[in-house]
Order: structure tokens, then C-alpha cells, then sequence
């Protein structure tokens, strides 16, 4: 039985090897491998960043929507002037501020309530996350 002539000894020395990639080849494919994997890694992040911010105004937004809530059905007559208060939600302290003020018609009152993540050493921080602001008509 003969052997094919690319399994002969004579063969072996004389074939080429074609069959895998060189060193070079390898690390200019890990390398951009790499430089994708990077880029892919800080667009996740972002989008982490981005639906914590997303969740931080819906929950100051709930917070505000429930505090004007309360604020509009009452039947007394609103006095002006600013409260506020404290109330945990999504795992975080909140403070909201409401502040109720006069308007050029005298018939109506503005109110506007601003909320924040609570951060004890930051009372006056302006790191506001949500403002709305509604009229309520004065009662006679």
C-alpha cells in the first residue's frame, strides 16, 4: 500500500501550513474583539445610568402627583405659604415642598410642589427632580 503523497515524509516537509491563523492574526482579532467589548460595555452602562434617572423621576413624579392630590380635594381654603415632609418610596427617602401662593387673579391660588431624594447634609440642595404646579380656585 502506498501513501498519499501529503502524509509521506517527503510531503510533510515540503506542505505549507495553511491550515490555521498566525500569531499576528490572532491578536488583531482579540484586539478588536476587545475594542468592541468596550465599546458594548460602556453603552450598557449608560443605559443602567439612564433607567435609574428614568426611575428617579417616575418616583419623584408619584410622590408629587399624590401630594397635589391631597392638596386640590381638600374643602378648607388653602392659606399660603411653604410646607413639607418626609415619605419613603422605592427604597429612598423623598422630601416634597409645597409652596402656595397668590396669583393676579384673585380668585385663584398657585400651588407648586417640588420633590428630591432626602439627603440630610443637602436640605436646600437643588438636585430637584420633579416640579408641577396646578390653580386651585379660592373658596368663598
Amino acid at each position: 500500500m502506498t501513501l498519499p503523497v501529503s502524509l509521506s515524509k517527503q510531503g510533510l516537509l515540503n506542505k505549507q501550513n495553511d491550515d490555521g491563523f498566525t500569531l499576528i492574526e490572532v491578536l488583531a482579532a482579540l484586539s478588536i474583539f476587545a475594542i468592541a467589548a468596550i465599546g458594548l460595555i460602556h453603552v450598557s452602562s449608560e443605559n443602567s445610568r439612564g433607567a435609574a434617572a428614568i426611575e428617579r423621576r417616575m418616583l419623584a413624579s408619584i410622590i408629587a402627583d399624590n401630594e397635589m392630590t391631597m392638596t386640590l380635594i381638600q374643602r378648607e381654603p388653602l392659606e399660603n405659604g411653604e410646607s413639607s415632609g418626609r415619605i419613603a418610596l422605592g427604597g429612598r427617602e423623598w422630601t416634597w415642598r409645597k409652596t402656595i401662593s397668590t396669583t393676579p387673579n384673585p380668585l385663584l391660588q398657585q400651588i407648586k410642589i417640588e420633590t428630591r431624594v432626602y439627603e440630610p447634609d443637602e436640605l436646600d440642595s437643588e438636585n430637584i427632580e420633579t416640579v408641577l404646579f396646578a390653580f386651585k380656585r379660592k373658596s368663598l
